[in-house]
């Protein structure tokens, strides 16, 4: 608690956040969406800001519970409101906190340990990068998933090893609601492999506790928790199917998957951060470029293996958790495990899906924070170790394994200090820089040799860190007075190995909550919000909004999610999974009449670069921004004579970026069915009726049938109709939609419900009202015995 509290005392105490990375980009769209439904008591699942619209429901960045009934998700603002101003992150903290305790709780469980090993297994948990650097970059649903994963295994093993009937229920509902918040407001892919580590768990710990018919009520928790979730996990599962990553298959998917891939040298760095250049510019591992290296603690690391020396308590569990941290290596590795990792990709249902398996080194840090705390546990007497690993058997083969363990830990620390050294005052500065260059040619021979340097003084660093947890841990074996000494000061050891990683981390991260506001409001915003039915199109270089970056590098107006918070309706914005078919729409923004198709009415530039006066009249200018106004604007709502199918979308988007294309003549549709004459449409008037986020409603007029193009985004769940009538929504010019209207006056309206919304929604409210009734079958029971002594 004391550790919690002083990591996060910022974020706990000083109302701070954290203000980095995807942090200012995910904030906007829940904001606005909480707005809504303060302003209107209207749900918002489709964001029509950015990119032409994105599904909310799938997005990591919102967390707002939409799937509860009208009077608790008002009583969900209300309490909400004054824990966001004490403390705005309070969920994804109270999770982190939660994984601590469970993780102290489990090597009570499964080691025995006592208050030290508990202390250590806790804080080594908390400490961990991969849990704590996502949150600082924004990634609170990462972070919230894989914190639950000690809560998780932790309620398995209570699940099977509960004596009673109360216990048994209790453990089963926490194992629901950790299962059902690590779905609803959690990352799929950490999730999945949550549920892989727990499948696995749960039968080492039936059959090591010979009681394998729990995991029938184990089955049903799961069940319990994975209906709490569903109104989350089945959208965010059948949107995936139509994002840019879920789409992708073949060579095209493990191409991305690339450069999201670990190279053999960032596993060195679990037990030594700077073994491939920590990050930024003299990082030269696997990855395009990494924030932080996958560090897991020399003290860890070093406690996990003197674990082995001697028969412990546990060795089921010990054994599943070292196989489970070995397949998160081995998996975390992606495309340079070759036909392996192909195989995986194929094969294993879901598996497809993901494009990051560096995220799996998620799982061997928990198994490796939880296996080091078993070092706090004396061996039993008997002889040799159970698992053969560390010495043969025999008289004396347990002294012989702890004395052979303590030669070869010496030999391997006098290694990495000469190795660190000379690295550090420059003998082996010179081959790490050339391996560092030839790992990535571009870094220049200033930069390699500097990370050379700043790497052996690292590894000096971790070997004196080391020798120090070795005192320490010798110290608990002195008389009572130095016992405790060590006691306590072995978790200030740990916290000052994974520490000095993550606190600088964490120190850049923090910052005061009007910095996700600190972007200046653009003219070209100011003009797309007093026009609804313009969209609008930044290309001012990087600079431009530098202020609202907060000491990051300078990112592109077009690419920021302010448009949302300004309410300018923008063909931009930042998603990590958009929908496939804006994968091609990149090469679009090069074209005038693309632009046009699309619905851009105003474009800015930096002062002096002019665009062609024929085709951009100049409408505004200010210091740094010069705001023009398309020539041949269509708007976002317009109507076409011809409609003709190009074949596939990369004729299409050819066609698109073509100077012959004429998007006030022409539409492209993915339908050749659409392809045809619309002749009612050169004389057709048109009349916005109803422009909100989840519904669009105008009127028609014309005197034949006519064809009306929509410049927002086509996605599965709009549907269309003609005067309450269905009718075909069709997706064309790409990425728009378009909708064939019959002769006279008709009003067509488009709506957009998530896919699947409509049939998980009861089942998660049935689910969350069967939990609270078990809680309350639960309490009952308690107060119940408890009055009558029972």
């Amino acid at each position: 608690m004391a550790l919690w509290c002083a990591l996060f005392a910022p974020q706990l105490f000083g109302g701070a956040i954290f203000t980095i990375g995807d942090a200012v980009a995910f904030h906007p769209f829940p904001d606005f969406s909480r707005a809504r439904w303060h302003e209107r008591h209207e749900r918002t699942f489709w964001n029509p800001y950015v990119l032409g619209g994105l599904p909310a429901t799938v997005s990591l960045a919102d967390s707002r519970p939409q799937y509860l009934p009208d009077a608790a998700l008002d009583l969900f603002e209300r309490l909400r409101d004054p824990v966001a101003r004490a403390v705005p992150l309070a969920p994804p903290l109270l999770a982190h906190l939660a994984g601590m305790l469970a993780m102290a709780g489990l090597a009570r469980a499964l080691w025995r340990a006592g208050p030290a090993g508990m202390i250590w297994a806790g804080a080594a948990w908390g400490l961990m990068p991969d849990l704590v650097v996502p949150l600082a970059y924004g990634h609170d649903a990462q972070c919230l998933t894989a914190s639950l994963m000690p809560v998780m295994l932790l309620a398995i093993h209570h699940v099977i090893a509960a004596d009673q009937g109360r216990a048994l229920l209790g453990a089963a509902l926490a194992l629901a609601l950790a299962v059902g918040l690590a779905t609803l407001g959690g990352h799929p892919q950490i999730a999945v492999y949550a549920a892989m580590l727990a499948a696995g768990f749960a039968i080492e710990r039936a059959w090591a506790l010979r009681r394998p018919a729990r995991l029938l009520p184990l089955a049903g928790a799961v069940a319990l928790g994975a209906a709490i979730g569903i109104a989350a996990w089945v959208p965010a599962l059948l949107y995936s199917a139509h994002s840019s990553r879920g789409a992708t298959q073949g060579a095209e998917a493990l191409r991305e998957i690339a450069g999201f891939s670990l190279g053999p040298g960032d596993l060195a760095s679990l037990a030594w951060p700077w073994a491939v250049g920590h990050s930024g510019a003299g990082y030269w591992g696997g990855l395009p470029s990494t924030e932080y290296p996958r560090y897991a603690g020399i003290t860890v690391l070093a406690a996990c293996i003197g674990a082995w020396a001697g028969r412990r308590r546990g060795f089921g569990a010990a054994l599943y958790l070292t196989c489970a941290a070995c397949v998160g290596l081995v998996v975390s590795l992606g495309t340079n495990l070759g036909p392996v990792y192909r195989v995986l990709h194929d094969v294993l249902p879901l598996w497809s899906r993901f494009r990051v398996p560096a995220a799996a080194q998620i799982v061997p840090q928990l198994a490796l924070a939880l296996l080091s705390a078993r070092m706090f546990v004396a061996p039993e007497p008997g002889g040799a170790p159970r698992a053969r690993l560390i010495a043969a058997p025999g008289p004396g083969g347990a002294p012989r394994a702890r004395r052979a363990l303590s030669i070869a830990a010496c030999v391997a620390a006098a290694i990495a200090a000469v190795a660190g050294l000379t690295l550090w005052l420059g003998p082996l500065a010179g081959p790490y820089a050339a391996a560092a260059m030839a790992a990535r040619p571009a870094m220049a021979k200033d930069v390699a040799l500097a990370t050379a340097h700043r790497a052996g003084l690292d590894l000096l660093v971790r070997v004196v860190v080391l020798g120090a947890a070795a005192g320490l841990l010798w110290l608990r074996r002195a008389p009572r007075r130095w016992g405790r000494l060590s006691a306590a000061a072995l978790p200030m050891v740990l916290a000052f190995d994974l520490g000095s990683l993550m606190l600088p981390i964490l120190s850049r991260s923090t910052g005061p909550r009007d910095v996700l506001y600190a972007t200046p409001m653009p003219e070209l915003a100011r003009m797309g919000a007093a026009d609804p039915h313009a969209r609008v199109l930044s290309a001012r270089p990087p600079a431009a909004n530098a202020p609202g970056r907060a000491g990051l590098e300078p990112q592109a107006e077009f690419f920021i999610n302010d448009w949302i918070r300004w309410r300018a309706r923008a063909l931009g914005g930042g998603h990590s999974a958009a929908p496939a078919v804006w994968r091609a729409a990149p090469d679009l923004l090069s074209s005038y009449p693309a632009l046009c198709a699309l619905g851009v009415v105003y474009m800015s530039t930096a002062p002096g670069a002019a665009p062609d006066s024929t085709l951009f009249r100049k409408v505004r200018e200010t210091g740094d921004e010069a705001v023009y106004r398309l020539t041949g604007a269509l708007s976002r709502l317009y109507a076409v004579p011809r409609v003709v199918s190009a074949g596939n979308d990369v004729a299409t988007v050819g066609h698109m970026a073509s100077a012959s294309f004429a998007p006030h003549e022409v539409a492209l549709a993915a339908d050749p069915g659409a392809a045809g004459d619309y002749p009612g449409s050169s004389r057709c008037a048109l009349r916005w009726v109803e422009d909100e986020p989840d519904r669009v409603a105008f009127d028609v007029e014309a005197e034949d049938r006519a064809f009306v193009v929509l410049a927002d985004t086509y996605f599965p769940g709009w549907e269309a109709r003609v005067d309450d009538r269905p009718a075909p929504l069709l997706r064309v010019n790409q990425v728009a939609r378009g909708v064939a209207v019959p002769a006279g006056r008709h009003r067509v309206t488009m709506r957009y419900a998530p896919e699947g919304w409509a049939g998980t929604v009861p089942v998660t409210r049935a689910a969350m009202v069967l939990w609270i009734a078990g809680a309350v079958t639960l309490g009952a029971w308690r107060t119940r015995r408890k009055f009558l002594g029972l």
